[in-house]
């Protein structure tokens, strides 16, 4: 876990982080700020759309799962892009789906095993407050 990793999982800001509320059926708002990030950091093509893809799937289980609202946080630093997104939802009961790293459990977990498959980090910190998961996209 990187410096800047470590301290959103802590819940301190990052310099330059820009962030965004967001709530149920506000994907294609968040899709298109993601991607203006993206891209106004020099992104390349492939790390704009694995970026898109890690915020949706974090976004939509945060609709989902955490209770319809939730905040997202992007920032930068030489080598990746950074994407978090915190509920305030009951909090995963079973970590299991968040740590698997094979595949989807049962008929659930698709989200976070897309995002695992894509981003080269993903940490999870989840309780009774919500959950916040923290994903890194390197740079191409």
């Amino acid at each position: 876990m990187g410096d800047a990793d470590r301290r959103m999982a802590q819940g301190r800001s990052v310099p330059d982080a820009v962030e965004r509320p967001f709530a149920t059926g506000q994907l294609h708002e968040i899709r298109d700020f993601a991607a203006a990030f993206a891209v106004d950091h020099g992104a390349t093509v492939r790390q704009i759309d694995a970026f898109l893809l890690v915020a949706s799937e974090l976004v939509v289980n945060a609709v989902r799962h955490g209770g319809g609202t939730g905040l997202i946080r992007l920032w930068h630093d030489d080598s990746s892009l950074w994407c978090q997104v915190a509920d305030h939802g009951p909090g995963l009961a079973d970590m299991r789906w968040a740590d698997n790293a094979t595949g989807p459990i049962g008929r659930g977990g698709r989200g976070l095993w897309i995002v695992r498959t894509v981003a080269e980090t993903l940490t999870i910190q989840s309780g009774e407050a919500g959950t916040t998961a923290t994903a890194r996209i390197q740079a191409g």
